[in-house]
């Protein structure tokens, strides 16, 4: 799986750019304000639907154009050319397609292009709060497994039914119907979700070892968002809090994932360089784990994740890319001499 050409029409700076990819190593290089995360912001746009830049669709859309228009030819696991694009209008209408498909093609396009970025936020992974967290778990759940989004889907759509209840005070009688359906599929989701912590751990632990060469015995441990027994038992246990919050207050939506070495906490161990080798392992493990299950690579988009590391861990980590056969797309300064750290590049596109 790998982009070969991105197209882009009115996205933020661009009126127009067009951009051919290696399935190896490309470095967009450019000084600030050229557009090289806007590049990596259209390629997320259409595997997901959003920006990771901005949370209103007129960020995006450059000025006074009425629509922005990305398009891509992808290389599938099968070595066909598929055709892929969005467009959104400033009226916040949206067009998706996929080969003609118009119904579910945001899916489709999710499931035909994975990809994982790795920005600046995206060391927040370990120190900042638990919706990251809970994300990065959803990512390697909805790729490998095929029922885990609908499952999702139908549990989000129970806690939302749930709330809008608790906010108008309804009786534990008058929520019974919606808890039990929520303990039901907030019971299979932290199962699956906890069979996903097990599966990584491995992939984790080697690369973590690849990039990390101090010996670190890690673990993590998957939280689920309630203590002790059932999940119905916590909902019913936690109603009156929940009636007085006006929402639900237990279950998959507030479950987390603990790092611990040596007893504790991960972040209360490991010096800030060490946590930067720590996230970036994280999210390599979670494209090898990919790999593994789907006899496939995603593809990797690293924004400026060079100039977060010194010298010396700017080679480990080239060491470690040049052994993943996947499509990376990264964006650097264009003062900074990528090829110094070892990286192994396929081209190097100045924007």
């Amino acid at each position: 799986m790998h982009i070969i050409q991105l197209d882009l029409l009115n996205l933020r700076v661009f009126e127009q750019l067009q951009v051919t990819f290696t399935p190896q190593i490309n470095v967009l290089t450019g000084k600030n304000g050229r557009g090289k995360t806007s590049v990596l912001e259209a390629i997320h746009l259409l595997a997901y639907g959003r920006s990771f830049r901005a949370t209103h669709h007129e960020a995006y859309i450059r000025h006074r154009a009425s629509h922005c228009t990305i398009h891509a030819q992808i290389c599938s696991k099968n070595d066909q050319n598929v055709s892929i694009g969005v467009e959104r209008y400033q009226t916040g209408e949206k067009n998706v397609f996929i080969k003609g498909l118009d119904r579910g093609a945001q899916r489709e396009i999710s499931r035909q292009l994975p990809m994982i970025l790795v920005n600046q936020q995206s060391f927040d992974l370990l120190e900042g709060g638990p919706e990251a967290r809970r994300r990065f778990m959803d990512w390697g759940m909805f790729h490998v497994e095929h029922f885990y989004e609908d499952l999702w889907r139908k549990y989000t759509r129970c806690l939302k039914q749930r709330n809008q209840l608790l906010k108008q005070g309804a009786s534990k009688a008058a929520l019974s119907a919606w808890t039990l359906e929520l303990a039901s599929c907030g019971e299979l989701l932290s199962e699956a979700r906890q069979r996903f912590v097990a599966a990584f751990l491995p992939f984790f632990q080697e690369t973590l070892t690849n990039l990390l060469p101090t010996p670190l015995h890690v673990g993590i441990r998957y939280l689920p968002g309630w203590e002790g027994g059932s999940l119905g038992e916590a909902l019913d246990a936690a109603y009156i809090a929940d009636r007085h919050l006006g929402y639900t207050t237990v279950g998959p939506q507030r479950a987390d994932l603990d790092f611990h070495l040596l007893g504790q906490k991960a972040q209360q161990v490991l010096s800030r360089g060490q946590q930067k080798m720590f996230v970036l392992s994280l999210y390599l493990a979670l494209g090898a784990f990919f790999a593994a299950r789907r006899d496939e690579h995603p593809i990797y988009l690293l924004d400026d994740v060079f100039v977060e590391l010194d010298a010396q861990n700017r080679g480990i980590l080239s060491q470690v890319i040049n052994q993943v056969s996947a499509q990376f797309i990264v964006t650097v300064h264009e003062d900074e001499t990528v090829h110094q750290s070892g990286i192994r590049v396929g081209q190097v596109v100045a924007i």
